[in-house]
């Protein structure tokens, strides 16, 4: 289904709404006087004949009646307030008339929310010309002025599942539904085998081997080499296994530093 397209309507500004929903209950409330007192006057009448109960319950029976009525004229061409008002209800997507299911399911919404208070202002909730309350929202409601009171407002246009879509700037059109989570950010690349090969290579090695001769020159640190009175001051310790240098051209093989 493509999108809808965009319309241009006058927003009913909201004073004139309230004049549209005093008018409705006033009305409202003559028939259920009305009813009440034409029941009552028969109970009251037949001297009990007509249950006075039976009479309360008529009358409250002829006020839901009411009710229904009026949610059709709204979802029609508009209830008694409205049509003296110059008011409509309209469907959001395509500027159709609201329909008898909507209308009742906003009236519902609507008193609902009037019984805890707070919707009976949700309309002032809404920063927009529309002021669309609780009710308007749920049903998908627009309620406008035909009369040509108020400025003409574009309406925001709307996807086929109602999500209201918006555009960035050098962006491409988005809906106000989230979208999937974003790729995790890359990992650096691996340390280079080379680099790895290159630290060890200039590491030194704990394992060394020192040549017997370089342990001779240089004797660990921490060994005593000197006793006074056991050793000679210029004589170095003998280092088993290393041989005299020159041993092997006179034959003496295996000599040994004394």
């Amino acid at each position: 289904m493509s999108a809808a397209p965009d319309l241009a309507r006058r927003p009913a500004l909201l004073g004139r709404r309230i004049g549209a929903y005093l008018i409705d209950g006033a009305v409202a409330l003559v028939v259920l006087l009305v009813a009440a007192a034409v029941l009552g006057g028969i109970s009251f009448g037949t001297e009990g004949g007509f249950p006075l109960i039976a009479a309360s319950i008529g009358a409250y029976a002829v006020a839901i009646g009411w009710f229904l009525v009026s949610s059709l004229m709204q979802g029609g061409g508009g209830s008694i307030g409205m049509r003296a008002l110059g008011l409509r209800l309209v469907r959001e997507a395509d500027d159709a008339p609201l329909g008898f299911g909507r209308a009742l399911l906003r009236n519902v919404i609507w008193g609902l929310g009037s019984a805890i208070v707070v919707g009976m202002f949700s309309p002032l909730f809404d920063p927009t010309p529309w002021r669309r309350g609780w009710h308007d929202q749920v049903s998908g409601a627009v309620m406008t002025d035909i009369a040509g009171h108020g400025a003409v407002v574009a309406a925001p246009a709307t996807t086929a599942s109602g999500a209201e879509t918006t555009t960035d700037a050098g962006d491409t059109p988005r809906t106000g539904i989230p979208g999937p989570l974003g790729a995790p950010a890359s990992y650096p690349a691996p340390y280079p085998a080379r680099a790895i090969a290159a630290d060890a290579a200039a590491e030194p090695d704990e394992r060394t081997v020192i040549s017997p001769a370089t342990a001779a020159a240089a004797p660990p640190a921490g060994v005593i080499s000197f006793v006074p009175g056991v050793t000679s001051p210029g004589r170095p310790a003998a280092v088993p296994g290393a041989a005299v240098p020159g041993a092997a051209g006179s034959g003496a093989a295996g000599s040994v530093v004394p």
